[in-house]
């Protein structure tokens, strides 16, 4: 684009129309991507209980196992943050 979109009030629909389908395609593509980053961060957050929470017997066992998946977790991202800064 060579020349303003607007002049003195009046709209160069000539001008503003690639402008706005330009605006839209990267409106498409910047969703694209909060779509994907908010569907691994929700993936890496998920902490998942296998057969061993299900066999379980008490409540307190139930509350360690959380308690040790989520420290696992933790390790995890710790891993993953350092590795990533080296």
């Amino acid at each position: 684009m060579s020349d303003y979109i607007t002049e003195a009030g009046k709209i160069h629909w000539d001008r503003a129309e690639p402008f706005i389908k330009m605006l839209a395609d990267h409106e498409v593509y910047s969703l694209k991507n909060r779509i994907v980053s908010m569907e691994s961060a929700k993936r890496d957050k998920l902490v998942s209980f296998d057969v061993e929470f299900n066999q379980a017997s008490t409540n307190m066992d139930k509350n360690s196992l959380i308690k040790q998946k989520i420290k696992q977790k933790l390790v995890e991202k710790k891993k993953k943050k350092i590795l990533g800064l080296s």
